[in-house]
This record gives structure tokens, C-alpha cells and sequence, in this order.
């Protein structure tokens, strides 16, 4: 009977070794497969990151290229203005053919190149361009610092009509008008686009003369009038 049970308790110690090294066996399997997946998720993201540093690599070198080519055109645009006369070719000298007699004892040379014709008479270029700025200065000057309406009169023709008739047109505006020169439904009624333009910039209407239809309104109370 001792016996006996001695035999079941070696067995007891002995399945509780095996199932021991099972277990530690399979844990470490376990252990090792979990630590495999780790280590290729890993690889899996550093591949990723390593294409996106790649790509963000690739437009960095793109835009550094593209600044540059457009430092390159900036700085040739600066020497263009720079040198507005300039010229690839040389001076050509035209020599006097033979048998031909000249009447200076020392002639210059002919240049035909632009550049060089301009610099044989600055006063004159410079005098021409000053010109053509002060007469273009004066043209916007005048346009600008106009204060009349083109058909405005200097005085009423009789008494002046009362614009306030006419819808948009308040004490206000009517006064402005009569200061422009405008007394009279017909100078409204005869307005050309130009006429429009001038009085819409010159009183920051932003087309109201249009909107309200001034000139449809003074021609009716014309024709009312007239009857």
C-alpha cells in the first residue's frame, strides 16, 4: 500500500515537472511570437516614416530648385532695368569708299548701333523724354484736378430747375450739382457716357446716375414740362 501510493506521487511530481517545462516552453514561444509582431510593426512604421521623410525630402530639394530659378530670373530682371540700352553687337565705322573725297579734315565715325546714337546726343534724348513726361504729368494733372463737368454752365439759364425732381436726388446732391455747373433737367437729360463716368467718380456714386436712371427721369419732366 505504501508503495502504491509512493508510485502516484512520483507520478504527481513528475507530470507537475513536464507540465512546468510545457508551460515555460510554450510561454517563451509565445513570448517570442508576440516580440516577432512587435519588431515587424516597428519595421512596418520606420518603413513608412522613411518614405514620408523621402517624399518631404524630395518636394524640400523641388522648392529649394524653383527659389532659386526664380532668384536667377529676379536678379536678370533687375540688370535689364538696370541697362535698358544695351547692345550685343560692336560699333560699326563706315570708311569712306575709295575715290571718295571728304569735306572734313577729320571726320568721326558713323555709329550704327542704338545705344551709341543715343549716348552722341543726350541733351537732346534727355530734353525729348523730359517732354513727353511733363506733357503726360499735365494730361493726368488736368484729368485728375478737374472740378467741372464737361457740360456744366458757368450760370443758370434763367432760374435754375429744381433737381430735387428727380428721384435720388436730395437738397444735398442738388447743391454738389449746382456747384458743378448742372442747373437744368437738359443738361441731365443730354449726359454722355463720359459725363456719367465724371460726376459717378467725382461723387462716389458707384453708378447710382445709372441705377436711378437720372437721364430717363429729366427727359420725361422735359416732356412734362413741354406739354
Amino acid at each position: 500500500m505504501d508503495y502504491l501510493l509512493l508510485q502516484i506521487l512520483l507520478f504527481l511530481i513528475l507530470a507537475a515537472v513536464i507540465g512546468f517545462f510545457i508551460g515555460w516552453i510554450t510561454r517563451g514561444l509565445g513570448f517570442e511570437s508576440r516580440l516577432l509582431a512587435s519588431e515587424n510593426q516597428w519595421r512596418a512604421r520606420h518603413h513608412v516614416l522613411q518614405s514620408e521623410n523621402n517624399r518631404l525630402q524630395t518636394e524640400l530639394d523641388a522648392a529649394g530648385q524653383e527659389k532659386s530659378k526664380s532668384l536667377l530670373n529676379i536678379q536678370d530682371d533687375d540688370i535689364a532695368i538696370s541697362l535698358p540700352f544695351s547692345s550685343t553687337q560692336e560699333p560699326t565705322i563706315q570708311e569712306p569708299s575709295v575715290g571718295e573725297t571728304t569735306q572734313h579734315s577729320d571726320p568721326e565715325p558713323v555709329l550704327d548701333l542704338p545705344l551709341e546714337k543715343l549716348r552722341s546726343k543726350p541733351s537732346q534724348i534727355g530734353k525729348t523724354h523730359s517732354e513727353e513726361q511733363i506733357s503726360v504729368q499735365t494730361e493726368i494733372f488736368d484729368e485728375s484736378t478737374s472740378s467741372r463737368v464737361p457740360t456744366s454752365l458757368d450760370q443758370p439759364d434763367g432760374e435754375p430747375d429744381d433737381l430735387k425732381t428727380i428721384k435720388g436726388i436730395g437738397p444735398k446732391i442738388e447743391s454738389t450739382l449746382y456747384s458743378l455747373g448742372i442747373y437744368h433737367f437738359s443738361q441731365i437729360a443730354d449726359f454722355t457716357e463720359a459725363d456719367i463716368k465724371w460726376v459717378n467718380e467725382h461723387m462716389q456714386f458707384n453708378g447710382r446716375i445709372e441705377r436711378e436712371k437720372w437721364i430717363d427721369q429729366a427727359q420725361t419732366l422735359i416732356n412734362n414740362s413741354g406739354a
